[in-house]
């Protein structure tokens, strides 16, 4: 099943469903089904490409009407440090969240986003968690790399499913 999302970005074609995905060991054959399951629907939008240290970041995150909860944490490309991060509750298509690019004279580098995305408010269980993130943030960010999305079930069913997405990772600076 292919599902296209409309955007005033052309480009964005989302695949929902992941027949191709490679399968976790405890997959219960469920494959990657977007019905019943927050998910992103589109990239990032209010990224800007630089922040100075401590500037507030203001962004929307687009989400499927599945979704309850968004979690953006702030991560070093290339390590695994963490600079912090918000949550919000959401009952819109759009998560507005706002937050610091760490805290003046900290660290600064080159960063991303990831995202997390609950089916239930305050991510309580049971619950679905659909994560959008790197797959190795170890390693350096590669032109166009796309989040891995992992979702897992929180105090339900023991199944972890990896589903490829079409979105891509934005870098920022932070000065």
């Amino acid at each position: 099943m292919r599902r296209t999302i409309t955007s005033s970005l052309p480009w964005v074609l989302l695949l929902s469903a992941c027949g191709n995905a490679a399968p976790s060991s405890n997959d219960a054959g469920s494959g990657c089904e977007s019905a019943g399951y927050p998910e992103m629907t589109g990239p990032i939008t209010g990224l800007a490409e630089s922040y100075q240290a401590g500037d507030p970041i203001d962004i929307q995150v687009p989400v499927d009407e599945d979704t309850r909860r968004v979690v953006v944490g702030i991560y070093e490309v290339g390590t695994t440090l963490y600079l912090g991060g918000t949550a919000e509750d959401v009952s819109s298509s759009t998560a507005q969240l706002s937050f610091f690019a760490g805290v003046a004279d900290g660290a600064t580098g080159t960063f991303y986003l990831s995202i997390e995305l609950c089916s239930t408010e305050v991510c309580t269980p049971p619950h679905v968690r659909n994560t959008y993130q790197r797959g190795d943030r170890t390693i350096p960010l590669a032109s166009g790399e796309v989040y891995t999305q992992t979702r897992e079930h929180v105090g339900g069913e023991a199944m972890t499913e990896v589903c490829p997405t079409a979105i891509p990772i934005q870098s920022f600076a932070i000065h």
